[in-house]
């Protein structure tokens, strides 16, 4: 993949708020280095896959789930309810929080 010179300008720039993104969830995933978070990070939001609010769309997760299926990374067909709980999403979309900055 040929990366142009604004796309390596936007990694450059956005790196300390992909760095921040990887620290604040750093705690739900042990043992996985910073460096390897925080390119996550980068990855999903340039994919697009990083939602606008704290909402799961219940057509992602299904996608993902039967995408992770397809490939054995699961094996277990698991539904929406299983996996959200979108009680503490729907707190946060009324508190109305600033938004996240494009990126």
């Amino acid at each position: 993949m040929r990366i142009t010179l604004i796309e390596n300008f936007r990694a450059v720039f956005y790196a300390p708020y992909y760095a921040a993104l990887a620290q604040a969830v750093a705690g739900y995933f042990p043992g996985i280095p910073p460096a390897t978070l925080s390119a996550c990070c980068r990855d999903d939001l340039a994919l697009g896959l990083w939602n606008r609010d704290p909402v799961v769309q219940r057509e992602g997760l299904l996608w993902l789930r039967d995408a992770a299926l397809g490939t054995d990374l699961i094996r277990k067909r698991y539904s929406y309810e299983d996996c959200v709980d979108m009680r503490f999403a729907d707190e946060v979309v009324a508190e109305d929080p600033p938004a996240l900055p494009e990126g």
